[in-house]
């Protein structure tokens, strides 16, 4: 049995092989919504039953792709579906076309409510956004401290995570741009974000500059 042909509202690709079930290459949106809507399920109940969030799940079927632990994770219920399961999802109606939010520098997510209380770390899902993984490895702190901003986390917090003055996060979000090593090694550790994401060592021990700006102090 050969998939319906796809056009660009179905699911990249989705094959069928032994036992006639379906095997998805790669998860995205379309194909999660599809599998979400075979098991007639609201998004609060696919992800109870997938054992993520409901924010994780609204996520993807926004356009964030699954990292390869969820895309396992993606594999494995779709292999637990029943028959009748798996006709609604290889035959069900196509996902409604979702608007063009026209060109932006990456997805923004809807303002959340408060993420990180005094002493806790940011959520790990947060480095999964496609634009704040760009931000990262271009160094675009700016661009990041506005999205921890939208988060609603303020400059005052920032400035405590990173060892910076408020008045610093200001300069740096009208544009100042960071390029200093040991001050990138502090974002990452007062963030808890992944050097990796950087580009930077983890044989470096972390320090706290005197002058956390590019341009030194006279």
């Amino acid at each position: 049995m050969s998939a319906k042909p796809a056009n660009a509202d179905q699911p990249a690709a989705i094959i069928f092989r032994a036992g006639q079930r379906a095997v998805v290459p790669r998860w995205t949106a379309a194909e999660i919504w599809r599998l979400r809507t075979a098991k007639r399920m609201s998004v609060r109940g696919f992800a109870a039953w997938l054992g993520v969030s409901d924010r994780m799940v609204s996520k993807w079927e926004g356009g964030t792709t699954p990292g390869p632990v969820n895309q396992a994770a993606l594999d494995s219920a779709l292999r637990l579906c029943s028959p009748e399961d798996l006709v609604r999802f290889h035959e069900g109606p196509d996902r409604p076309r979702q608007p063009d939010p026209g060109p932006t520098h990456s997805p923004t997510p809807a303002p959340r409510k408060q993420l990180m209380a005094s002493g806790e770390q940011l959520p790990a899902w947060l480095w999964d956004d496609d634009g704040v993984r760009t931000a990262l490895r271009e160094h675009d702190i700016g661009y990041l401290f506005k999205m921890l901003q939208h988060h609603r986390i303020s400059q005052r917090t920032i400035a405590r995570k990173v060892g910076m003055q408020q008045s610093e996060i200001s300069e740096i979000l009208a544009g100042r741009r960071v390029g200093q090593y040991t001050v990138l090694l502090a974002i990452c550790a007062g963030l808890g974000i992944p050097r990796h994401l950087m580009g930077l060592s983890y044989g470096e021990p972390v320090a706290s500059p005197p002058n956390p700006l590019d341009e030194p102090t006279p």
